[in-house]
């Protein structure tokens, strides 16, 4: 939620965001319901995602690139 500028999660539905595989096992983001919408008024092109972890940690990184 950082990656798109948001402070307060509160108005955000976790649920409409998550992630999948491509074949070869790279992950990547899939948005529904009102984040998708956002996503395309706020002119965001990409979200790139990267995810790491250990037996006790686990690690994202995500990168949204926009239009501006």
């Amino acid at each position: 939620m950082k990656a798109a500028g948001v402070d307060f999660i509160g108005n955000h539905k976790l649920s409409c965001i998550g992630t999948k595989n491509e074949v070869n096992g790279k992950p990547f983001i899939v948005l529904s319901g009102r984040e998708a919408d956002l996503f395309e008024q706020r002119q965001y092109k990409h979200i790139h995602v990267s995810i790491s972890h250990t037996t006790q940690y686990a690690v994202a990184y995500v990168v949204i690139e926009s239009e501006r």
